[in-house]
């Protein structure tokens, strides 16, 4: 019989990732922050609409960082339970 195989989220992905994976993409993102920040600063033909625009887009994609941290901190959480009552269960005791 097939199984179903449950559906998988970004921050379940990233709560699955290895620990030597996370920095690297920790410092990626933080270069792409910095050369943005960089380059609203630098370019003089930008306008006041469009740094403000360019800082909200920053500061919106930081709160999904963050959330993104928070939310596969909590299913890794959730995984290592899971697994633990999936071992008990096995092993007759509830």
């Amino acid at each position: 019989m097939r199984r179903e195989m449950p559906r998988t989220t970004v921050p379940q992905v990233a709560a699955r990732m290895p620990r030597w994976l996370i920095q690297p993409v920790r410092i990626i993102i933080f270069t792409g922050f910095l050369l943005a920040a960089l380059f609203i600063f630098t370019a003089p033909s930008l306008t006041l609409i469009q740094v403000l625009l360019i800082t909200v887009q920053v500061v919106f994609s930081l709160a999904v960082l963050a959330e993104c941290g928070r939310s596969a901190e909590h299913y890794r959480v959730v995984d290592e339970a899971q697994e633990a009552a999936r071992k008990r269960e096995q092993d007759g005791m509830f």
